[in-house]
């Protein structure tokens, strides 16, 4: 009887191990989102802040986040279009859980801290969510949703024409653009049209925006990528000094070099994607996100 016990105590731990391996558990079904492995939000993002109070409440977030297991964080690389509690010291920091994402975007000591809350897709390509941002000092308070995409590499060949503001000359650029490992931007630029003629630029990518100068500081490049193809670049510039021709500055488009097939029916549908792109209106977020950018190297270089 002894021995009877025994076998049938071992068939049923074996129809149990059976049984559990057919089924999965909770983390699975839900895709991981309270448990499991943290899903990877390491690198570049684009996060538009849509405002439940309105338009004119949403904001261009960019930022490049790190990451250490499940802590996440951005710091020295964010960038807000149109906060009022923007004052250069933004922190974020934050968890992943699975596919669960929560951060906090801090505006400094004595200002208040906004939380987000949200979830990463299957693919790691992009994340959403909800915010709230209580009020404070600088701002009233606010919430609405938020949905991030994310950028990798935009090393590539771009040409376009800007036209100045000043003086109403368009100018044709062809830039060779060199992104590293850890987002730092090389750019080899060749003008045609404009007070010179060859640039090296050197600068940040920060989420969908790259800040590029040369070496005095006295040409500020920054643009704006519309999607994380980089098919196109919505671009100001700013020249100060003499090393370029008289103070200056300007906006236009740039597209992304796609080498053409001879023949190909697909080479003659880029041609035209691009050309469409190119006369694309720059979006109000993007123009004030680069005006921001652009201002507030202007006040850096004044100081």
């Amino acid at each position: 009887m002894r021995n009877i016990r025994a076998v049938l105590a071992v068939v049923a731990i074996a129809a149990a191990a059976s049984l559990s391996a057919c089924f999965p558990n909770v983390g699975n079904i839900l895709g991981d989102g309270g448990s499991g492995s943290p899903a990877s939000v390491s690198g570049k993002w684009s996060i538009m802040l849509t405002s439940s109070h309105g338009s004119t409440n949403d904001v261009d977030l960019e930022a490049n986040f790190s990451q250490s297991t499940g802590a996440i964080s951005a710091a020295q690389s964010v960038i807000l279009s149109n906060s009022p509690c923007e004052f250069g010291t933004d922190f974020i920091q934050g968890t992943v859980k699975g596919s669960t994402v929560s951060f906090t975007l801090a505006f400094g000591t004595g200002h208040p801290t906004a939380s987000f809350s949200g979830s990463v897709s299957s693919d790691g390509l992009s994340m959403s969510g909800t915010y709230k941002l209580p009020s404070g000092d600088c701002s009233p308070s606010d919430s609405g949703t938020w949905a991030a995409t994310k950028f990798g590499d935009s090393s590539a060949s771009y040409s376009g024409q800007v036209v100045s503001a000043v003086t109403a000359r368009t100018i044709t650029v062809l830039a060779a653009v060199q992104e590293d490992a850890s987002n730092g931007l090389q750019a080899n630029v060749t003008l045609t049209g404009g007070g010179c003629s060859m640039l090296t630029l050197t600068g940040t990518a920060i989420g969908s925006v790259l800040q590029l100068e040369n070496a005095d500081g006295t040409i500020a490049v920054v643009a704006q990528a519309s999607a994380p193809t980089y098919a196109t670049l919505a671009t100001k510039y700013q020249i100060g000094g003499t090393s370029c021709g008289l103070a200056d500055n300007g906006t236009g488009t740039l597209s992304k070099v796609v080498p053409a097939v001879v023949g190909s029916k697909a080479s003659a549908q880029n041609d035209t994607h691009v050309t469409t792109q190119v006369n694309t209106l720059v979006n109000p977020l993007s123009h004030s996100l680069l005006e921001k950018i652009l201002a507030t190297r202007r006040a850096v270089t004044l100081e």
